[in-house]
């Protein structure tokens, strides 16, 4: 689940993204057609590119494509937002000059290419680590300013939560012998907006929804 935040006047407010629409559908169903077949324009010429790879669950950028497990598709890449993501405007840079018949503006074995590479998969795990944190605060908040005393969530695996009201997963200690989908309700203890830490004790396996 995605949730949206809004904060007024030091008021949070958290509520669930809805999905599923029909225009969401179109729009996600339009980026992975477009983007796989740009990777696959491009991989059928033999030439590089940022695509990502899926493979045993973890995703990764590299220059030779490679299926995308999650997606389903023989190859992808992110092309169809150079303004948002430097990996894309890479990606368009490649495409443009296929389809003028010009050279590529990056070879297989090209630094510029790999050097980008390389700064975008760091910076894209310091902007995801940055989002997870303020997320996390902002949960915390919330858990404050409602007083809420107990939570549901479900246990991805071992002693491992994903709550359902805000979006945080953590481990908790308390929870043992549990398995993957268990519907489980815990107490809400001490909040840590410095740390960013909240002490979860379980009390109650709940009904599966």
């Amino acid at each position: 689940p995605e949730f949206v935040f809004h904060v007024a006047e030091g008021k949070v407010a958290i509520s669930r993204r809805q999905r599923g629409t029909p225009i969401d559908q179109a729009v996600a169903e339009l980026m992975i057609l477009a983007n796989s077949t740009w990777a696959g324009e491009l991989h059928a010429a033999g030439q590089p590119a940022l695509y990502r790879v899926q493979n045993g669950g973890k995703v990764r950028t590299s220059t030779v494509a490679g299926p995308h497990d999650g997606l389903g598709v023989a190859q992808y890449m992110w092309a169809s937002s150079p303004l948002r993501r430097y990996a894309d405007l890479v990606n368009q840079r490649q495409l443009i000059a296929r389809a003028r018949g010009e050279p590529v503006v990056y070879g297989s074995k090209d630094t510029a290419l790999l050097a980008a590479m390389r700064d975008f998969e760091a910076a894209y795990e310091i902007y995801g680590e940055f989002q997870r944190n303020m997320e996390r605060y902002w949960s915390l908040r919330w858990l404050l300013q409602e007083q809420v005393a107990t939570v549901t969530g479900v246990v991805l695996r071992e002693n491992l939560v994903r709550l359902d009201q805000v979006p945080i997963t953590q481990r908790v200690p308390s929870l043992t012998a549990a398995t993957s989908g268990m519907r489980v309700e815990l107490a809400v203890g001490a909040v840590d907006l410095l740390e960013l830490s909240v002490d979860l004790d379980f009390t109650a396996v709940l009904e599966p929804q």
